[in-house]
């Protein structure tokens, strides 16, 4: 029976259109205003609940199309994902079989398990509104890969409290030079993508946003980011070439990965001198000796005698993944959300609390052997989920697999449990394995013949 007036398809389009404006502000956690600093405003989540509070409306009024179907489907391959929301909750318990002292930090606790919720209802409703919208796709990668140009404001000296960590790493807007390295990476893994298989003159789109994405992404002065970055890619170009070899196909990587050294290079020069420093320091530290390195600074820095200074902090990471495995060996319930208050992995000479720099450890920490074995068990399906649609040769799935990919093997070197754009890609993962389980998803045009 024909639905009446147009109900349902508002209802989703409506989603569809919040969903895609926080995909655009899912960086944002801060605002400025003249002098004022205000953080934080919770923009994307805003938008991503009011997207959820639509489809709960429609959905009461009968008037949401293929819920049923969606939430059978949802129910049935992540039934697992009510196992990563109970066991932190049994880590919570494990801490008080260990004697710590939680209950002191229990608001805390109630944040960061807020954030779990957060990040399950976003997978939900990321996955539904794709599942009823195929055509979400490119609209959310649109969204990522030109979200990150607002920051280039922070060439100019009045932004750069706001954007600029100490003055040297970007950080976006009141975030983390890291995790922000996490977003921009995937907006410049997307565009490259699209530029090499997509067809016609809006490659060229994509191809601008590569060249804009990576001199920011050189600026946050990420090592995870530059490293995870350069491996899709060039894994990506591989494939490229592997799928079909044609001289257009070389002429295409060329010009990809020239445009992209280009821009890192003009970046780089266009950048203050102390993010310049920050970022040869951190690029070349772990080949050359100190006095090496004494001498790149003050090249960086134009030879001048007050050389730029900051704090280097020592690599760390190599210990802390050596604590977190023993405390996650000997603690098989875990010690639950914000367990780093009450027993950190490890502490600073500042007292500043440290978890462990790696998702697998982090959430074993935090739920258990049970909540990882959920966790692992989770990205298999999803993987397995990406690399069917990677198949296809379509751009919009290459670009979805390669992104869920880039942020799995960012889990290596940060935390990325409750990320909210993994999530978000994951999502939208689930949402097209079932489609294209279902056998809906149009079968993949034949490519023309390259010239």
């Amino acid at each position: 029976m024909a639905q009446r007036s147009g109900g349902p398809d508002r209802c989703v389009n409506a989603a569809h259109a919040l969903l895609v404006i926080a995909t655009l502000s899912l960086v944002w956690r801060a605002w400025h205003t003249g002098s004022i600093y205000i953080a934080p405003i919770l923009v994307p989540e805003l938008f991503i609940l009011s997207a959820g509070f639509v489809l709960a409306v429609c959905a009461w009024r009968s008037s949401l199309p293929r819920a049923g179907e969606f939430a059978a489907s949802i129910i049935r391959q992540y039934w697992f994902l009510i196992i990563l929301l109970a066991a932190p909750l049994l880590g919570l318990l494990g801490s008080s079989l260990a004697g710590l002292a939680w209950g002191m930090y229990s608001f805390r606790v109630a944040i960061d398990y807020a954030f779990l919720l957060f990040a399950l209802l976003f997978f939900v409703i990321a996955a539904y509104i794709a599942f009823a919208r195929p055509r979400t796709l490119k609209a959310v990668f649109a969204a990522i890969a030109i979200s990150s140009v607002p920051f280039w404001l922070a060439l100019h000296r009045s932004w750069q409290p706001l954007f600029l960590v100490q003055g040297n790493r970007l950080r976006g807007a009141g975030s983390d030079p890291n995790q922000l390295a996490t977003w921009i990476a995937v907006g410049l893994i997307v565009s490259i993508g699209f530029f090499l298989w997509e067809r016609g003159r809006v490659r060229w789109w994509w191809f601008a946003g590569g060249v804009v994405n990576a001199p920011l992404l050189l600026w946050t002065a990420s090592r995870a980011g530059w490293f995870t970055a350069a491996v899709i890619l060039l894994a990506g170009g591989v494939f490229f070439l592997a799928e079909r070899f044609s001289r257009e196909r070389v002429r295409l990587l060329g010009t990809a990965f020239l445009g992209i050294a280009a821009s890192l290079v003009i970046g780089f020069f266009l950048f203050p001198i102390p993010s310049r420093v920050v970022i040869a320091t951190r690029a070349a530290s772990p080949f050359v000796s100190d006095e090496q390195l004494a001498l790149i600074t003050r090249w960086v820095a134009g030879g001048t005698e007050a050389v730029p200074t900051f704090e280097i902090p020592s690599d760390n990471r190599t210990r802390l993944l050596q604590e977190g495995t023993t405390m996650l060996l000997r603690s098989p319930l875990g010690f639950g959300p914000a367990y780093y208050l009450w027993n950190p992995v490890a502490v600073t000479g500042s007292e500043y609390r440290l978890g462990v720099h790696n998702a697998w450890l982090d959430i074993g920490l935090t739920a258990g052997w049970l909540g990882l074995g959920a966790w692992a068990f989770f990205m298999v399906v999803v993987g397995r989920g990406a690399v069917r649609l990677a198949r296809r040769g379509e751009p919009q799935f290459l670009a979805l697999a390669a992104s869920f990919f880039a942020l799995l093997l960012f889990g290596f070197f940060l935390g990325m449990f409750t990320v909210r754009w993994f999530w978000l890609i994951m999502g939208l993962v689930a949402a097209y394995s079932m489609l294209d389980g279902r056998g809906e998803l149009a079968p993949a045009h034949e490519k023309q013949k390259e010239s």
